[in-house]
């Protein structure tokens, strides 16, 4: 729908949702006389409020409790990673610092002792069965990736610390320490995560935990980003079909239905870089309160318009607001409609910053 058409949309919904459902029924009848697909889509968004009211008068933690989010309701413990100490060896490469760490893997910065290249090397300090699936997964999904915006891994193996594996160093931390940059910084980052995550898709992969941590940025400048961080990806089977694992991701990045343990497909990789965009815009999460409210603001397409919190082109704002539309249908066709939209709006808004804000309408009160 056209902007126009949309404000509309939201018009009339605003004026049936407090009346009784009897008169919803009636205006959506009146409607369809004069615009059969306006009435449609009101009679849709009416019968998702009446289905969250059912979800808001739920006792909080009931529904939480319904939730398996694999990691990321509660922050993962974080492993001490200089448990490896500089000149340490593992096989052909040498130890030189700690970079980080998160949940139970540790990444270290190495080098190669016979050729001298400077590597990234991951390895995990557990042997449940879930982190090691998890590790297995990650090196399978970037081993398949040849994408100036992925992570190249080199190689694999097993030490006495456990399975790891080598790959690409990217040292310029990730992409959060950009959040409320200028848009001369932030738009052509923007077009290159969309276009990594474009040939992620074509590759027959979802990501699943994009995110700003998960983008790493070069150390050039200006800084490339880099998706990283696949331990969530879901991969083909073996006759191609992407196999469901039940409810992943991080909460302030999940998609609606991946919240409901519904069916994932690229669109939520597209929610989930819509919060990411909006993270990175405006330095704060699109989706406000505690975890609860947080989910169901999603389920209901609550999240403001992105220059109602920071000044932003009108296309940026509203390709950002079609990203965080709770059904997947409403969202943009694909990640390459989305980074060829971006990649105009470089195009067109760069030299003549900066933008005016758009004056929005007041939104009407809605039942508590």
């Amino acid at each position: 729908m056209d902007p126009e058409r949309y404000e509309r949309l939201m018009d009339l919904f605003d004026e049936t949702c407090e009346l009784a459902p009897e008169a919803q029924q009636a205006a959506v009848r009146q409607l369809a006389v004069q615009d059969a697909d306006l009435a449609e889509r009101l009679a849709k968004l009416l019968k998702h409020d009446a289905a969250e009211v059912t979800v808001l008068e739920q006792e909080p933690q009931a529904v939480l409790a319904q939730l398996q989010v694999e990691t990321q309701l509660e922050a993962p413990a974080v492993v001490d990673p200089s448990l490896l100490a500089a000149g340490t060896t593992i096989d052909a490469w040498e130890v030189l610092s700690p970079l980080g760490a998160g949940g139970v893997g540790l990444v270290y910065r190495v080098k190669h002792r016979v050729h001298g290249q400077v590597a990234a090397l991951k390895f995990i300090r557990a042997d449940d069965e879930q982190s090691l699936r998890r590790f297995e997964r990650e090196f399978r999904a970037i081993a398949r990736l040849r994408h100036p915006g992925c992570v190249r891994v080199y190689e694999r193996g097993t030490a006495e610390i456990g399975p790891y594996f080598v790959m690409e160093l990217v040292a310029g931390g990730d992409a959060m320490q950009l959040a409320g940059a200028p848009a001369s910084t932030l738009l052509p980052i923007f077009v290159g995560v969309a276009e990594a995550l474009a040939y992620v898709h074509e590759a027959g992969m979802l990501h699943r935990d994009l995110k700003p941590a998960n983008i790493l940025l070069t150390d050039d400048d200006p800084p490339r980003p880099k998706l990283a961080d696949f331990g969530l990806a879901q991969l083909p089977d073996a006759s191609g079909v992407l196999t469901h694992h039940g409810v992943v991701g991080s909460l302030d990045f999940l998609a609606p239905e991946q919240v409901r343990g519904a069916g994932v497909g690229p669109k939520s990789d597209l929610f989930s870089l819509g919060c990411t965009l909006f993270m990175l815009w405006t330095g704060r999460s699109a989706f406000q309160g505690d975890n609860f409210e947080r989910l169901v603001a999603r389920r209901q397409g609550k999240a403001p318009r992105l220059h109602t919190v920071r000044d932003a082109p009108g296309p940026l704002s509203d390709l950002v607001h079609q990203l965080l539309r709770p059904e997947p249908a409403d969202r943009p066709a694909s990640a390459t409609a989305v980074a060829e939209a971006l990649r105009d709006l470089v195009g067109a808004v760069l030299p003549s910053m900066p933008w005016p804000t758009k004056p929005r309408r007041k939104m009407a009160p809605r039942r508590s």
